[in-house]
């Protein structure tokens, strides 16, 4: 199951990029915030070497998968279930507290680059 999940946990980063691009490319306002700073933000799993890299230069979003060597902004999870359970439950805010005060995730990097 494990192996699963981290399956899954790669597939939803990737199709983060895509809809990042989709709303870029259909909200001009979207768009116009993209364009205000260059940066990397990542998505990782902490004690694994699954994640993906968002690069957001002049307003165009790229994706890359792996671990970047020196990102602007890093969020990284304890596990790929955990990735899935927090990226893909819109509405399950208590969840994200619990996981950020427990140090399951974590967000590393300057408040304004984060999107």
């Amino acid at each position: 199951m494990d192996k699963l999940s981290t399956l899954a946990f790669s597939t939803l980063l990737y199709g983060i990029a895509i809809a990042m691009k989709y709303t870029a490319w259909g909200h001009p306002a979207f768009q116009a915030r993209l364009k205000m700073q260059n940066l990397i933000a990542q998505i990782r799993v902490k004690q694994l070497p699954t994640g993906r890299y968002y690069i957001v230069k002049d307003g165009r979003v790229s994706s890359r998968s792996g671990i970047h060597p020196n990102p602007d902004v890093v969020v990284a999870v304890k596990s790929p279930r955990l990735g899935l359970q927090i990226f893909t439950h819109p509405n399950d805010q208590l969840g994200r507290i619990n996981a950020a005060k427990s140090f399951t995730m974590t967000h590393d990097g300057p408040q304004d680059k984060a999107i």
